[in-house]
């Protein structure tokens, strides 16, 4: 099948074509490993595995590249501040990022590279580009001169104007509205980790680490380069001007990036208190599997407004596939036959999801399979029309990973108590129909009230 997706440099929706056959390489960028990953770098993370799961499935074969930043300013600022060494923090908080990615289902990449691994390749690249004339040696460091790029801002859509001949930026994040020549290699400072290369003593520049990684396991031109929006400027644009001019043509070939996620309709901060991760979601009680959903609920390029109201009507949603799915394995055959809408609909998942990772389309007919069984009477369906339904489920499950296929009989005990806790409710009982219901859920059970009825349903 044919997927499509939005490249930021041509501003268009493009249709995947491989360089090699079948086979598509793709490079993301990763995390930079001084700190717990917050819940907006983690919407990229579940982004990319969705953007994964969805070029396999559609028959291609991926060979995804992600590096480790274990050597930057903010890793050596937070060092320093802890008082402990800089690959002592990297290691700590990189294990940490791969347990949040292993909770949140998201498949790991073929390789992950640290940058302090590959300072070889680094060093080659600043080479070349000392040689070529566009680089330049300045008190110890060596930057990239922008002005010698013509191509410099195609990415970003900078205004060329804009630029500042022999201005310099040591910083590894800095204002689009003020670009200047970057550096490629930071001369050596008291106290900073170093490495004693042919180019100098000192440690490399943020951006060289990408271009250096995914020449290395890419080579000079592959398919697809992802990051979050923020990427775009300064750091994928200076990666396109070192890669281009040292492998003397253009490297990438689709550049896709997701978009922010907002707290309460505001940047996360943590001096306004809305800085969230994974670990500190879990201890307010929200399952995994409801933050994957509501992450991967939004389309990439919308900004996703996070609030908590909308994990918990995530988690209510995740918790209603789920029934819905255990009350299908569960259901007795009936004569009413709706296979041909569920394959139409699971065609028109696939092919939303086909086109530019349209999830929110996608998960719409995931919806209208549910709403037409339940419709028709679950009870009332035929035993092929349940098993296609199953089918469709566990197609949308190899992209959406938040549904678990197990017929749960409920226990006659269980019943018995929420029966018991339904009468209370009718007689207005509510303390101890409360605590029936803290019963059931110590027993691994929890029930959902509706207007006229209630649900059970095995705790996930």
């Amino acid at each position: 099948m044919k997927v499509s997706i939005y490249n930021t440099l041509t501003e268009k929706i493009e249709e995947l074509i491989p360089l090699e056959d079948n086979l598509l390489k793709v490079y993301s960028c990763g995390p930079t490993v001084y700190d717990h990953a917050h819940i907006g770098n983690l919407r990229y993370f579940v982004f990319v595995d969705i953007l994964m799961r969805t070029l396999k499935n559609a028959g291609y074969t991926v060979y995804q590249v992600m590096n480790i930043t274990d050597i930057d300013d903010k890793v050596i600022k937070r060092s320093f501040e802890l008082n402990i060494p800089f690959r002592e923090l990297s290691r700590k908080y990189e294990k940490l990022f791969f347990e949040d990615l292993k909770k949140l289902k998201c498949k790991i990449p073929d390789k992950t590279p640290r940058a302090t691994e590959e300072i070889p390749t680094m060093v080659k690249i600043i080479e070349s580009l000392l040689k070529k004339g566009i680089a330049y040696k300045k008190n110890g460091s060596i930057y990239y001169d922008i002005s010698k790029f013509k191509d410099y801002g195609k990415l970003s859509k900078i205004d060329k104007e804009q630029l500042k001949a022999g201005a310099r930026v040591d910083v590894d994040s800095y204002d689009k509205e003020n670009p200047r020549d970057f550096a490629l290699w930071k001369a050596v400072k008291e106290n900073e980790p170093s490495f004693d290369t042919s180019v100098g003593i000192g440690r490399p520049g943020w951006h060289i680490e990408c271009s250096a990684i995914s020449y290395k396991y890419l080579g000079e031109h592959f398919d697809i380069h992802t990051g979050g929006i923020d990427l775009i400027f300064p750091h994928h644009e200076n990666e396109i001007a070192q890669s281009e001019v040292f492998c003397g043509h253009k490297t990438v070939n689709y550049w896709v990036h997701s978009e922010h996620l907002f707290v309460d309709g505001r940047k996360m901060s943590k001096s306004l208190g809305n800085f969230y991760t994974l670990r500190s979601l879990e201890e307010k009680g929200y399952s995994i599997d409801a933050i994957r959903y509501l992450f991967l609920s939004a389309h990439f390029k919308t900004q996703l407004n996070f609030t908590f109201k909308s994990l918990k009507n995530a988690e209510n949603t995740v918790n209603n596939i789920n029934d819905f799915v255990n009350r299908i394995l569960d259901a007795k055959d009936g004569d009413i036959d709706i296979t041909s809408q569920v394959k139409k609909y699971e065609e028109k998942f696939f092919e939303f999801l086909y086109n530019n990772i349209d999830i929110t389309k996608s998960l719409s007919y995931m919806f209208e399979i549910i709403n037409l069984a339940n419709n028709k009477g679950i009870d009332n369906l035929s035993k092929n029309s349940l098993e296609v339904i199953i089918a469709s489920f566990k197609s949308f499950n190899e992209i959406i990973d938040v549904i678990t296929f197990e017929s749960t009989e409920i226990p006659k005990k269980i019943k018995e108590l929420a029966e018991k806790r339904w009468q209370l409710r009718k007689e207005k009982n509510f303390e101890s129909a409360d605590k029936l219901r803290v019963e059931i859920k110590t027993k691994g059970f929890v029930i959902e009230d509706k207007k006229d009825s209630y649900i059970i349903r095995k705790d996930h």
